[in-house]
């Protein structure tokens, strides 16, 4: 077996570079080396991504052990065999959603780099672009205090465990092709699956939807009312989005972006944060139960 590792260098506008060695579980954030910056076969990643290697400072990485490039990871239980590579590189994308979810920040990689050989001389053995986190415009300055990391990986230990069948799984996976989509509005509808896959019903959408959001996000009455009418707007403009119109007021729909991205991002982390919680989402009729009573309590 050989010493491997799968890095994403961190490329993005992410500043406070600062905290480099930071431990998220089998994910590292750590300062990346001179020698894989030099390592042999580093002309195939191309010009661009040699100069973006070059500039990047941090990468999140994994390590393990290979015999081969797509070496079946024997840990693995679904149907289709994956490889160590594969995982690895999993491992890292969900990281990523567990640091947005912790704090959204221009944190984000743009490629991938399957490594070996780091025993003796680092060598590149696979590369790929992946599309990059994209970050709110409000986000732009946000950068990621060590607590913020603490946080991060509270998700990601959770994160990776979750069952691939669940509405939890299905949500997350919408979640980040919305934070990868280059497009407003199909980032606006996958946030909606996002959380239509957490708190959906199948009737009188607008209304119980919205309910849900608020009675789950709130704490108090004043706070639920507030959300109740923001999850209605948000609804509204999906509603636009899904029936071929456009909504026309540039600054409210910037908001409501905003705004929806928040209710997905809270739901997700209140979820995470309790072991119950977890149970109960991965379940979907313990899940419409709990809903159901919930908005009939509120």
């Amino acid at each position: 077996m050989a010493r491997w590792i799968t890095i994403a260098p961190i490329v993005s506008g992410y500043r406070n570079r600062h905290l480099f060695e930071i431990d998220l579980g089998d994910v590292k954030f750590r300062p990346i080396p001179d020698e894989l910056k030099q390592m042999e076969g580093i002309k195939d990643l191309g010009f661009y991504r040699i100069e973006r290697l070059k500039d990047a400072e941090v990468m999140l990485a994994v390590e393990y052990e290979a015999e081969s490039l797509g070496d079946p990871d024997p840990g693995w239980n679904g149907e289709e065999k994956r490889s160590k590579q594969d995982i690895a590189l999993e491992k890292i994308m969900l990281c990523n959603l567990a640091l947005w979810l912790a704090k959204p920040s221009p944190l984000g990689f743009e490629f991938y780099i399957h490594i070996n050989h780091l025993d003796t001389s680092p060598l590149l053995r696979d590369a790929a672009s992946v599309l990059v986190f994209r970050y709110d415009p409000k986000d732009a300055e946000s950068s990621l205090e060590k607590e913020d990391f603490k946080k991060a990986k509270q998700l990601y230990l959770k994160i990776k465990d979750i069952p691939r069948n669940s509405a939890i799984w299905i949500s997350m996976l919408s979640l980040i092709q919305a934070l990868t989509s280059p497009y407003g509005n199909i980032r606006f509808m996958l946030l909606w699956i996002a959380l239509e896959a957490l708190l959906g019903t199948n009737f009188e959408l607008r209304f119980r939807i919205s309910q849900r959001i608020a009675f789950f996000l709130s704490d108090n009455r004043e706070e639920s009312s507030k959300l109740f009418n923001d999850a209605k707007m948000s609804y509204g403009m999906r509603s636009c989005i899904v029936h071929g119109s456009s909504y026309k007021n540039k600054e409210d729909s910037e908001r409501i972006g905003y705004n929806t991205e928040k209710f997905i991002r809270n739901a997700l982390t209140k979820i995470l944060d309790n072991d119950n919680f977890i149970k109960v989402f991965n379940n979907n009729t313990e899940r419409n139960k709990y809903l159901d009573d919930l908005v009939f309590k509120g």
